[in-house]
């Protein structure tokens, strides 16, 4: 039996151990068949996208199961929306999971002790811890993406005055670094702080884009150095 880690906290805390043999499952591309009439076989429509997928995780109680029980139902349901999720069958990967079903519990011989699944909704992406490390450049170089999905970093410039950031010959380019400006490719907003600075930038947000194998990292003008955390993602 072995542990999950929800925000960080192990689920034996709650005096659950847990079993993961569906934690290797994949999720589903979202895609549709079409019929056209006249033509052979399906026309398949990608939406570009992978759909969520449950993991479940049968679980067993360990002792005090009604405060166990009664902790764990509140640990899990009282926080909505997306939360980090780590286990130890995949000890280089997270996931962002939330928890929206109804647990129920099956107690064993005298109440001790007892049995439940917990399957959370999970985010397609299995996020390689790796891809949270920021890789800095302080002149022009080669970024390595070691999967086959295209990554949507966040990136950290720092200087002053105008520059252009030059991503797989793409050109960004930004009016005023202003000491630092931050270009999320997930949410495409550019900040400082809590001050939004999309204003400065001229360009796409898809530019930022880091595709599989080598990505060239460049820049020039009044950004001295820049800070990639890549965000590497497999399924």
């Amino acid at each position: 039996m072995h542990d999950f880690y929800l925000d960080g906290v192990s689920c034996r805390r709650y005096g659950i151990s847990v079993s993961g043999e569906d934690t290797f499952n994949g999720p589903e591309r979202d895609v549709e068949s079409l019929e056209i009439p006249g033509r052979n076989g399906d026309l398949t429509l990608d939406n570009k996208r992978f759909k969520n997928i449950p993991i479940p995780y049968p679980a067993i109680v360990l002792g005090n199961f009604k405060r166990n029980a009664a902790a764990a139902r509140a640990w899990l349901l009282s926080v909505p929306g997306y939360r980090r999720l780590e286990d130890n069958y995949h000890p280089d990967e997270f996931r962002l999971a939330k928890y929206k079903e109804g647990l129920e519990f099956k107690p064993w011989a005298n109440n001790h002790s007892g049995e439940v699944t917990i399957t959370f909704d999970c985010a397609p992406q299995r996020f390689l811890k790796s891809g949270e490390d920021p890789v800095e450049f302080t002149e022009p170089g080669v970024l390595i993406n070691p999967t086959l999905f295209t990554a949507l970093p966040l990136i950290t410039l720092t200087g002053d005055g105008a520059g252009e950031l030059i991503v797989n010959g793409h050109i960004i380019q930004i009016s005023d670094v202003g000491g630092s400006v931050t270009l999320n490719r997930e949410i495409r907003r550019a900040y400082a702080g809590t001050t939004r600075r999309d204003y400065t930038m001229t360009g796409h947000f898809d530019w930022l884009d880091l595709v599989p194998g080598e990505n060239t990292i460049s820049f020039n003008g009044g950004i001295n150095a820049v800070s990639i955390i890549p965000r590497w993602w497999t399924v």
